[in-house]
């Protein structure tokens, strides 16, 4: 599955037939994950295929995903602070 790098470089063929399988792979992409990350970021795109095709299609809201998706992972990996 492409993983795109930017906004330009995007394939707009595969977004609107994304699987659960092929959301799992991705999210194992960002490894390692805490489970609720994963799970965050699979309903994300979830709930992304429910935009209407003319949003969902465009490369820049696929890669505001997946940007969203690194983050999440990056901010998991990091130590909180315990209050």
């Amino acid at each position: 599955m492409p993983i795109p790098r930017s906004p330009k470089s995007a394939n707009t063929a595969w977004f609107s037939d994304e699987t659960i399988n092929d959301i799992n792979r991705m999210a194992r992409w960002f490894t390692p994950l805490d489970d609720d990350v994963a799970d965050l970021a699979r309903r994300t795109m979830m709930r992304a295929r429910r935009l209407p095709k003319s949003v969902r299609d465009r490369p820049d809201t696929r890669f505001l995903l997946f940007q969203l998706m690194r983050k999440l992972a990056l901010e998991d990996r990091e130590p909180r602070l315990k209050i």
